[in-house]
């Protein structure tokens, strides 16, 4: 819903802050807020517009409009336009946002709470840890800022986040982008790698499950510094990343560069729509009104050590990932497989995964039972390079079962999920629920339950 356009000039912007925070508050208490963003700006709100034009009446807005001074320097946004005012639009479409009517400049904001709770079983001796681990998280309290400046071709998305553990602020992603055509897009900053592991390039928000999958722990390329360009036609989209390395824009890694741990990595990643709409491929979710769609994903990722390594580990690997997802009027089924060769001074590892599952909303837009099973094939090391310790056993079979209850789609729903691991846990991964065990010992299961509001 858009709100109406307004005249405003840059020295009453007292004014407009004291009515965006009015309306907020209107706008706070309508059922807007929950609603799918990718539907939202096809709705309207009486309520919303009724409050609207009680804030900014005609005459109201009059008292706004103070002329431009007789002289003013050329280019000034306040009194280019004509007859002197610089006009703008508010209002709710995929976040809050404010911006010029020309549409050159935009920023909207979102925002997003995933609050958890898990329990925890494992096998394990007093004198290591405790057999069961149980309680509250606040997993995400994020803010999205995205809009454009100077012309709608120029882009910028960064959101901050509150790290899990202290609750400190930090710059998750942050990125500028330009789109030189419809098909044709360059990113550079810090991002989610768009080509390896779909899961990866599914946000958080839109997930099947409470959060991505330990297989994803084990071997995505996660937040990198870098530079993309992404190419994109009715069936195809072919993207190609250069950055600094696997989890070079991590909160826990040092980013200057040179302090990375690669001489360059290398992505490279093509899909393929063989029916439906692109739209679909941007959730794991299949809803009652989308018709069948099939996708095929196909990737690499290369990166070759840094040079003399101070960490005394010089290091080239590759790895490639494949997957199908297949989605029809609420059912959806996906398969993926990655394997990770690496070459290394102190001998070669060769890793590889499966990863597969299903849901169907038994309640269209409600109700949706899904399960998932994970293999994972660690050739001894939990890892490569520098952090690759040896496992007590190679292999590690996971499988989960849960619901999702969409109260308006990933707008707000509340997931609740069982993860039982039939193998020692090598490492721990916090997002999971799954503690590293003890060695020897496996059988752990995890209890898992959270409440998503995203707006």
């Amino acid at each position: 819903m858009n709100a109406p356009r307004f005249s405003f000039r840059p020295d009453c912007v007292c004014g407009l802050l004291v009515l965006s925070c009015l309306a907020s508050v209107g706008m706070a208490e309508t059922v807007e807020v929950l609603q799918d963003p990718a539907r939202i700006g096809q709705q309207t709100d009486p309520t919303f517009d009724q409050a609207w034009e009680a804030l900014v009446q005609p005459e109201v807005a009059s008292d706004l409009q103070v002329p431009c001074p007789d002289e003013s320097e050329p280019g000034d946004l306040a009194c280019d336009a004509d007859p002197g005012w610089l006009d703008l639009d508010a209002g709710y479409d995929h976040g809050f946002y404010l911006g010029t009517a020309d549409g050159n400049f935009k920023l909207r904001m979102l925002g997003l709470l995933q609050t958890r709770y898990y329990s925890n079983w494992r096998d394990i001796d007093a004198s290591v840890g405790d057999r069961l681990e149980a309680g509250f998280v606040l997993e995400r309290a994020s803010l999205i800022f995205t809009g454009n400046v100077l012309n709608p071709q120029l882009q910028y998305w960064f959101v901050l986040n509150g790290e899990r553990s202290s609750g400190t602020r930090f710059v998750e992603e942050a990125r500028i982008s330009y789109a030189f055509s419809d098909a044709l897009l360059m990113q550079i900053g810090r991002l989610r790698n768009p080509a390896f592991l779909r899961e990866l390039d599914i946000s958080y928000t839109r997930q099947l499950g409470i959060d991505r999958s330990y297989y994803h722990s084990v071997f995505s390329t996660g937040v990198l510094e870098g530079i993309t360009l992404t190419g994109q036609t009715p069936q195809f989209r072919l993207i190609g990343f250069l950055s600094d390395g696997r989890h070079s824009g991590s909160v826990s890694r040092t980013k200057d560069f040179f302090q990375d741990q690669t001489d360059f990595a290398l992505t490279v990643g093509g899909d393929w729509k063989l029916f439906g709409e692109w739209a679909q491929y941007g959730d794991f979710a299949s809803w009652a009104d989308e018709g069948p769609a099939l996708f095929a994903g196909l990737s690499m990722h290369y990166e070759h050590g840094e040079t003399h390594d101070v960490l005394g580990v010089d290091e080239d690997f590759i790895s490639w990932t494949a997957d199908l997802t297949y989605e029809n009027a609420g059912f959806m089924a996906f398969v993926s497989t990655v394997g990770r060769h690496a070459q290394q001074s102190r001998g070669n590892v060769d890793q590889t995964g499966v990863m597969m599952m299903s849901s169907y909303q038994v309640v269209p837009e409600k109700f949706e039972p899904y399960v998932r099973y994970e293999y994972v094939d660690f050739d001894g090391v939990i890892n490569t390079g520098a952090l690759a310790l040896p496992v007590s056993d190679s292999s590690l079979n996971v499988l989960s079962l849960g619901i999702n209850w969409y109260f308006a789609r990933h707008a707000c729903k509340w997931t609740t999920e069982v993860l039982h691991s039939f193998d020692p846990v090598p490492f721990t991964s916090a997002n999971t629920g799954l503690l590293a065990d003890q060695a020897g010992r496996d059988g752990q299961t995890v209890l898992g339950t959270q409440l998503q509001l995203f707006f």
